[in-house]
């Protein structure tokens, strides 16, 4: 999983369009988790330090009235329709937390760059970016198939499996992250 800030080398293009982001995520201190474009348009996903999900489109800011855990890995989807539609709800083992349902924003018109890690303190892996958007069933059934380049509506699929180097694959449309440093979290214990 990576630990790090990371970017893709390349822009993405989300305006005007329907979108989902799947992951999962260990919560280690309050920060951004991602951020896609730039300037007044931009679209940012961040914890508080109660563990709120706070999504910030343009100048607006949408703050969840539930938290995430911190420590753990849960799994975090979020969407937002083309008009403005935002959902989101995080998975921590059988217990769901409804984030953000069908919370009525402003549309988004951003293009740039992904970025994850920008911020906080958290480990983040299997980054899913869908081209529709969706709800937690949707992504709870994606979340254990293998995928492919060619899989229906993903745009970015970025494992973060790497464990080591600066280079995060994306494994279906070859827009890579870079990160600044070396910075992988290994979560695995030697009995």
């Amino acid at each position: 999983a990576a630990k790090a800030m990371a970017s893709t080398e390349t822009g993405i293009n989300l305006a005007g369009k329907d979108f989902a982001i799947d992951a999962w995520v260990n919560l280690g201190s309050a920060g951004t988790l991602l951020s896609h474009g730039q300037g007044s348009q931009r679209f940012t996903a961040a914890v508080d330090a109660a563990g709120h999900l706070v999504v910030t489109i343009g100048d607006s800011v949408c703050t969840s009235s539930k938290s995430i855990p911190y420590g753990q890995w849960i799994f975090l989807t979020m969407s937002l329709t083309k008009d403005g539609v935002l959902n989101a709800e995080a998975a921590v083992d059988d217990v769901f937390i409804p984030l953000f349902s069908g919370l009525k924003v402003i549309a988004y018109d951003g293009n740039g760059r992904l970025s994850v890690g920008c911020g906080a303190d958290a480990a983040i892996h299997e980054l899913l970016l869908w081209d529709e958007a969706h709800d937690m069933t949707s992504a709870l059934l994606n979340r254990s198939v293998t995928k492919s380049p060619s899989t229906r509506h993903l745009i970015g699929y970025w494992k973060m499996n790497e464990g080591e180097g600066t280079s995060i694959r994306d494994y279906s449309r070859n827009r890579h992250m870079v990160m600044a440093n070396e910075a992988w979290f290994l979560n695995n214990e030697n009995l």
